[in-house]
């Protein structure tokens, strides 16, 4: 396969917690999780920044294709006692999700971890969503505190500051959501799947701040995967949406750091 377009749209100037992945015979996204208390760490604007920052510089540097959640809990191990994350606590300890691929013997390996999302098309016009449903229900419980401090900015802001609190307590535990963190047997909660390479057409990889442009603006997976769109065109009608939301429509954040890659056999 063979990159098509690639995209990377920060919400915030000059920093963002989205990243793309490339290494040998891999693609995919990253996106960081922002921290309830976000803290500047080598100068990346958080502690998720600079977590995704340094894992695409890890996977870079590989020179064989390797298993994308083994890479993941490789990097992890091999961090886990950097000092920058001492005295972070259990809140604001970073992690990130993710949606890769991996070619390897003539198959399509598919890696997801958390909201971000793999489309992928096969001939003949099929088309299989691969994301990680866990989180829905905490990001739920999240919206639902926004709304209901609703016209107050501040109580707001401190309403979704608390929820986001008390659904890090059940992130990488059973029952829970998961994510590539420092905590939990995340390797083993990866959603998997293994296609031939004869059988696809395209692939779509895009963290949950692109995917929303499903939800809030007409266009389909289909009008990008097909080029019909081109990322950057739908980066900005998605700004443009964001912009315009109001009542129910309105997401947690306003705005949300976008990435994607597209992937043609």
């Amino acid at each position: 396969m063979k990159v098509r377009y690639a995209i990377v749209d920060s919400c915030h100037p000059g920093w963002g917690e989205d990243r793309i992945i490339r290494g040998p015979g891999l693609w995919g996204v990253a996106d960081g999780a922002t921290p309830v208390d976000p803290i500047p760490s080598g100068g990346f604007h958080s502690q998720a920044e600079r977590m995704v920052a340094s894992f695409a510089e890890m996977v870079a540097r590989l020179e064989v294709p390797i298993d994308y959640p083994a890479a993941c809990a490789k990097f992890v191990n091999a961090t886990t006692d950097s000092p920058w994350l001492a005295g972070l606590g259990e809140v604001n300890s970073p992690s990130f999700t993710t949606a890769a691929v991996t070619v390897r013997d003539g198959e399509l390996e598919v890696s997801v971890l958390g909201d971000c999302s793999a489309y992928i098309e096969f001939e003949y016009e099929d088309l299989r969503l691969i994301t990680d449903t866990r989180v829905e229900a905490f990001s739920a419980k999240t919206r639902r505190a926004m709304f209901s401090a609703s016209g107050d900015p501040q109580g707001e802001a401190e309403a979704v500051r608390r929820q986001k609190s008390l659904n890090r307590r059940n992130m990488n535990v059973p029952g829970g959501y998961w994510t590539v963190a420092y905590r939990g047997n995340f390797e083993a909660e990866f959603l998997r799947a293994r296609f031939p390479l004869s059988s696809l057409h395209r692939v779509l990889l895009c963290s949950d701040g692109f995917s929303r442009l499903f939800d809030l603006t007409p266009i389909t997976p289909w009008d990008v995967l097909s080029g019909g769109i081109e990322l950057r065109d739908a980066v900005t009608l998605l700004r443009w949406a964001e912009d315009s939301a109001t009542g129910d429509a309105r997401q947690i954040k306003r705005h949300d750091d976008a990435a994607a890659i597209l992937l043609w056999a």
